[in-house]
């Protein structure tokens, strides 16, 4: 099995870089849709580096 290193609530790739140097796979999932109005998922892979768009909060049972 290979490291993988996950982000949440993260679009940049300031925090995943000392990893990504290492050679370690990143995943980073934060939200990119800024007008909110519909669940949606889109991936995007960069090399070591993917990442994944998903309203977080939206999919969390217990309310805000």
């Amino acid at each position: 099995m290979k490291d993988c290193v996950l982000f949440l609530f993260n679009s940049s790739t300031y925090a995943p870089q000392p990893w990504l140097n290492a050679g370690i796979h990143c995943v980073s999932v934060d939200y990119d849709d800024t007008d909110h109005s519909a669940h949606r998922e889109a991936h995007r892979g960069e090399g070591l580096h993917t990442r994944v768009s998903m309203d977080l909060p939206s999919l969390w049972p217990y309310g805000t």
